[in-house]
This record gives structure tokens, C-alpha cells and sequence, in this order.
């Protein structure tokens, strides 16, 4: 909805993303798996709660969404993107 190309839509040398769930709405596992990803990533610790976060490390471009109607309906699964700058 934001009119810029998904992660999903790679091509993959260049852009990849996966859609996590194991429940129709937030579970504790969903909330645990984006706050490890979050950390992970370098995030900061109050992002992985929620919404659109972006960061860059290393080069990339990190996109981690969730709990958020942000472009979709992200709160029945966590988004993590990954794409080259």
C-alpha cells in the first residue's frame, strides 16, 4: 500500500523477507521470536513492541514489522525483511 516494492518480491541476491505466525493474532512465541529478532538486528529495545521499524547494519536494510496495520494486517504474524542498500 505504500507503493514501494515488498521484500517478498525479492529478486533474492538482492531483497528476501518471511512472514512468521503461529496464530491468528499476537502469541507470546510471535512477541518473543521480534523482540529476539530486534535484538538481533540492533534494533532498539522498545521498537520490537510494535509498528514499522527499519534499521541498516552491515549494509542491508532490516525490516522487522509487527503488532501494526501498517501496509497490512501484522498482527497475525511478524515480518522480517532484508534488503541491499
Amino acid at each position: 500500500t505504500s507503493g514501494t516494492t515488498s521484500d517478498h518480491q525479492g529478486p533474492p541476491e538482492r531483497a528476501w523477507a518471511a512472514d512468521i505466525s503461529n496464530g491468528s493474532s499476537p502469541t507470546k512465541e510471535m512477541d518473543q521470536l521480534a523482540k529476539d529478532l530486534a535484538d538481533c538486528f540492533g534494533f532498539q529495545p522498545s521498537q520490537w513492541q510494535g509498528d514499522c521499524n527499519t534499521t541498516t547494519k552491515d549494509g542491508y536494510r532490516i525490516q522487522l514489522i509487527y503488532r501494526t496495520n501498517c501496509g497490512a494486517n501484522h498482527f497475525n504474524h511478524v515480518h522480517i525483511g532484508v534488503a541491499k542498500e
